[in-house]
């Protein structure tokens, strides 16, 4: 068993760590700790690990970790077992993403959350921005050419090749991959809440983290008391529909039009005609831009296409700004500009994808091309017209999951274990 000394030292960053001696399967690990958030306030938290089987399929399976916070009760009669009330378990999106408990938001989520009832938080399994016994499973990150536009193609080798090239190195280490699923993560939940002593647990989470409550709610539904969720995805949604986000443009192109101080620099037509006529005009005659490298100070050019106006226009991060709302401020003006034949934004933007794409994890393909899409959904979305301007926005599934596909649980993994009453509030 790992002693308090080398817990401290996992939870201090060694992420090489994962390579120690575990405890058995279903025990855990823990020491007391705090957290401080960006105001200086502190939280006394139990910070742990929790073991877990790679891959419970396989009866002999080694035995892996999975962080977990826990945050005590404020409420004396809880803290004291003399009540007995549910736990809030917080879930994380992505699949990949990992709560900032020093940020604000957060920091104040927690502490509203306590008054009444533990809170505790769990990572995803295979997580390399969780600290604990986690190997750095982060996709390689591929460059590509600044002198052809970008295409479709391109995007399906660079994808298919970054997945295939980790998947070779991983596999190679000792890592039972097959593990990393929609179903090992909602058993992790429900190992873990034994452990704690729980009964019952509300399950609280945004996006991703939805799909991962209702999975864990079809396969458990006796141990949820209630569900807190936002931004919600059923389990059959992972993949976006190019006809409501086209709405969701629609709306927001409208609002632009609307603001006495862009009304008068909007073209005839308006910004969604904008979109179209681009795309028409990108894919007809790519064009080329020129920036200058923050690196070297150097002139560089960048060819342009229909592709990658696509890009930049469906993803909020090719926006400045604090907030998703802060960065949609930015891109009605971002069509004038394109409008207006000023491609330099999207040249540079175009270029930070290309030279330095970002870091993605391992676990992002493996947990959601695990869940997967039924195949009705996947032919209506993919038949949306609005896809003829948006071009594939599923993409990345569509290219990783011929590479990796074990068995996509959409439709049919979730077979409850029992039968619950329990509250949605979404």
């Amino acid at each position: 068993m790992i002693a308090a000394a080398a817990l401290a030292w996992i939870f201090a960053g060694a992420s090489s760590a994962w390579g120690v001696d575990r405890g058995a399967a279903g025990t855990y690990v823990s020491i007391p700790d705090s957290i401080a958030s960006e105001s200086g306030s502190v939280l006394a938290v139990e910070r742990g690990l929790f073991f877990v089987p790679e891959n419970r399929s396989r009866p002999a399976s080694r035995v892996i970790a999975v962080q977990f916070l826990r945050f005590e009760s404020l409420d004396p009669a809880v803290a004291a077992g003399q009540t007995k009330r549910p736990p809030v378990f917080l879930l994380a999106g992505g699949p990949g993403s990992e709560f900032d408990f020093s940020k604000p938001s957060i920091f104040r989520k927690v502490q509203r959350l306590r008054q009444t009832r533990d809170v505790v938080y769990v990572s995803q399994r295979g997580n390399p921005r969780a600290a604990g016994l986690v190997p750095p499973l982060w996709l390689p990150t591929l460059a590509i050419p600044l002198d052809e536009p970008g295409s479709a193609a391109r995007t399906r080798e660079r994808d298919r090749a970054a997945l295939t090239q980790s998947l070779a190195e991983w596999t190679a280490k000792g890592l039972d991959l097959f593990g990393y699923d929609i179903l090992n993560i909602v058993d992790d939940l429900h190992d873990l809440r034994a452990a704690l002593g729980y009964d019952k647990i509300v399950l609280c989470a945004c996006s991703f983290g939805s799909q991962w409550s209702f999975a864990y709610i079809k396969r458990w539904p006796e141990t949820v008391d209630r569900a807190l969720l936002s931004g919600v995805e059923p389990l059959d949604y992972a993949y976006d529909s190019p006809k409501w986000l086209w709405a969701s443009m629609t709306r927001l192109a409208r609002s632009a039009e609307a603001d006495p101080k862009l009304a008068p620099r909007i073209p005839h037509g308006g910004l969604m005609k904008v979109i179209r006529t681009l795309t028409t005009q990108l894919e007809a005659h790519p064009v080329k831009a020129s920036i200058t490298d923050p690196a070297t100070g150097k002139s560089v050019e960048i060819a342009l296409g229909a592709e990658d106006l696509r890009a930049a226009i469906a993803d909020t991060s090719t926006f400045d700004g604090a907030t998703k709302r802060d960065r949609l401020t930015h891109w009605p003006r971002f069509l004038i500009e394109l409008s207006e034949s000023d491609y330099r934004y999207l040249a540079a933007k175009t270029w930070e994808k290309r030279t330095q794409p970002p870091r993605e994890v391992l676990i992002l393909p493996l947990i959601d091309n695990s869940l997967g899409i039924t195949p009705a959904r996947d032919a209506k979305i993919v038949a949306e017209r609005e896809a003829r301007w948006l071009g594939d926005i599923n993409a990345y599934y569509h290219n990783t999951r011929v590479i990796w596909s074990p068995h996509p649980t959409s439709a049919t993994g979730f077979a409850p274990t029992g039968t619950s009453r329990f509250r949605c509030c979404c």
